[in-house]
């Protein structure tokens, strides 16, 4: 079965045994839990497709001090990491909305109610209202898999894992 929740949502699923293994961001610092990291997710500012930002392909974080945002929540591993990447950057974030779910933010930014950051990947072919640009020095996110240390492996679990490394 596939279930879709926050990486920690995941890592206590993972724990308790009811999920051999979790697709999480990293890192998990869980010490019953061994995690590898399988590849990096690049984020994106996304923008409406009429915002005068929606041309451009690459975007300086300070030109983006007046806009309005939409984040992902601050309890997520993708929004700390955005978070602490605004602190060091001395950038305060005009934040009018905390959403945990890509697809609320997406569904919002086509709105036009703010601009967010997302990763690449949940943009899809079908969101023909949002443009994405990048932004230079945007920190990436580790993706990876978690599993109970010395936990047994079965043979299609093994295999899963190579597929995915093999993807990566």
């Amino acid at each position: 079965a596939l279930v879709n929740r926050s990486s920690d949502a995941i890592a206590e699923q993972v724990l308790r045994g009811g999920l051999d293994l979790g697709i999480v961001t990293l890192p998990c610092r869980r010490p019953e839990l061994e995690e590898e990291e399988l590849f990096r997710q690049r984020l994106v500012l996304v923008a409406p497709r009429n915002h005068p930002l929606a041309k451009a392909r690459r975007v300086p974080l300070e030109s983006l001090a007046h806009e309005p945002l939409l984040l992902i929540d601050a309890q997520t591993r993708t929004g700390a990491l955005l978070r602490d990447y605004f602190k060091q950057s001395g950038f305060i974030a005009q934040v009018v909305l905390d959403s945990g779910s890509f697809e609320v933010i997406k569904r919002y930014v086509a709105e036009g109610v703010g601009l967010s950051f997302v990763p690449e990947a949940v943009i899809a072919p079908g969101d023909a209202r949002l443009a994405a640009a990048e932004i230079p020095g945007l920190p990436m996110v580790p993706i990876g898999v978690i599993r109970r240390r010395g936990a047994y492996r079965s043979k299609a679990e093994c295999a899963f894992i190579e597929i995915l490394r093999a993807c990566a």
